[in-house]
């Protein structure tokens, strides 16, 4: 998923919510997160800051 133009990834999922982490969280330790929420248009951000 491309979101305010930083890449996620899938990380998890179950029926209600799917959870993504940062493309570069494991090369650059960015911690930024995303939830969806299947069935509507919305999107959560954990932790907006990243670190590149």
């Amino acid at each position: 998923m491309i979101f305010r133009g930083h890449t996620y990834l899938r990380n998890s999922s179950n029926a209600q919510k799917t959870y993504w982490i940062c493309a570069a969280a494991r090369e650059r330790k960015c911690r930024s997160r995303a939830i969806t929420t299947k069935g509507l248009r919305h999107v959560t951000i954990r932790e907006t800051a990243h670190n590149h």
